[in-house]
């Protein structure tokens, strides 16, 4: 399911305010009614059709840690996990999504 952007909903307020039904605004749009009833819903509600920022995990580790961490994978791509986990005092888990994430970069590089 593709997110609707903030100018399809205003258009889909819009055709309600002209006086098109539901059905229709969905029809046009070709999306379910429940996602026209729900851009409705959030506009009376908040009186805004902009989403809410995202609150998802923090990062385990900042920018000046990232470069430390990209330097030393590229003079040892084997270091230790345990060397990593030390350095940002996280537990192996995220250290290791982290290392991941940041020896993709490395390949793109």
């Amino acid at each position: 399911m593709l997110r609707l952007s903030e100018c399809d909903k205003v258009l889909i307020l819009s055709k309600l305010e002209e006086g098109c039904s539901i059905r229709n605004v969905a029809r046009i749009f070709n999306i379910n009614k429940s996602r026209v009833l729900n851009v409705k819903k959030k506009w009376e509600e908040d009186g805004s059709v902009k989403r809410k920022e995202g609150s998802g995990r923090p990062r385990i580790s900042n920018h000046q840690q990232d470069e430390f961490l990209t330097q030393d994978m590229m003079k040892d791509m084997w270091l230790r996990q345990i060397d990593l986990e030390d350095f940002l005092l996280t537990s192996g888990h995220g250290c290791v999504h982290r290392v991941r994430e940041l020896h993709g970069k490395l390949k793109a590089v």
